[in-house]
């Protein structure tokens, strides 16, 4: 059964209003650490075949 106070017991170690504060700035970050991600993979150059078409590294 639903407890009202359920949501407030779990997060009882938080000030109350923090907990939209502390979200939102760890979503800022998970979304600014994948785009650095995305960005490195995009600049760094794919590494060039070798002359030889039989060549298999």
């Amino acid at each position: 059964m639903f407890h009202p106070r359920a949501s407030a017991v779990a997060t009882s170690w938080l000030p109350r209003g923090r907990l939209p504060v502390i979200l939102s700035r760890l979503v800022a970050t998970l979304v600014a650490v994948g785009l650095l991600f995305a960005a490195q993979t995009l600049a760094t150059p794919e590494r060039a075949a070798a002359a030889d078409p039989g060549y298999h590294p």
